[in-house]
């Protein structure tokens, strides 16, 4: 009996473990749960659930530009993983580049691009109770962020590259299938998030959230 309740045990445990997509392509991603999916036509939209208190290194920067943003914010983020941190540790590349935007107030202000690398497991507290505190970024346009609460996004994926045209009529999509549902969500501020080196060409994956509201 004893060991049939071990055994069960060690199954629940093993069947609720975290399992990256492939899109991660085995590299660290953040942990989250699919509430469902829905359909729209022949695309699909999940709702997930981000584990609440994950941990991303972070910068902020303002611009007219997409693409701007993502290169100045890539770089400074880029650095610090190289060594630009106290202690002069190299960190673990992760997945996906996460950009929040919040747009600007007209069509020539500047928007505000929060771009960020997830930490890598070893650091996230929350998800790994051996965890040691990220490297402390040297400049201070980076610093490492938390979402203290649940993040519940829509989040509509796709293929191929991103150049800006094509990441603004993705998340248009997903704004206007969104729009034909009962959910409350932002109706302001999205998020692109984007898998994949410049140089990988098939298999890629990218990726627009709108945060949904409980």
């Amino acid at each position: 009996m004893l060991r049939t309740v071990v055994a069960c045990a060690v199954l629940s445990l093993a069947e609720s473990a975290w399992v990256a997509p492939w899109f991660c392509h085995g590299l660290n991603c953040p942990e989250y749960v699919i509430e469902k999916n829905m359909t729209f036509g022949n695309q699909t939209v999940e709702m997930r659930q981000y584990t609440a208190q994950q941990m991303w290194t972070s910068t902020t920067v303002m611009s007219t530009s997409l693409t701007e943003a993502d290169n100045v914010g890539f770089q400074r983020l880029f650095d610090y993983i190289s060594g630009d941190n106290q202690g002069s540790v190299s960190v673990p590349m992760t997945c996906p580049v996460r950009e929040y935007i919040q747009p600007g107030a007209g069509p020539n202000c500047n928007s505000t691009f929060t771009v960020a690398f997830y930490v890598p497991y070893k650091y996230q507290s929350a998800l790994n109770a051996s965890a040691t505190t990220p490297p402390k970024p040297a400049k201070s346009d980076v610093s490492t962020t938390v979402d203290e609460k649940p993040l519940r996004v829509a989040v509509l994926g796709f293929p191929g590259m991103a150049p800006q045209d094509v990441v603004i009529q993705r998340v248009a999509e997903l704004y206007t299938y969104l729009s034909t549902t009962n959910l409350e969500y932002d109706e302001e501020n999205w998020f692109f998030s984007s898998y994949d080196p410049p140089f990988r060409i098939v298999n890629r994956h990218q990726e627009v959230w709108v945060q949904l509201f409980d």
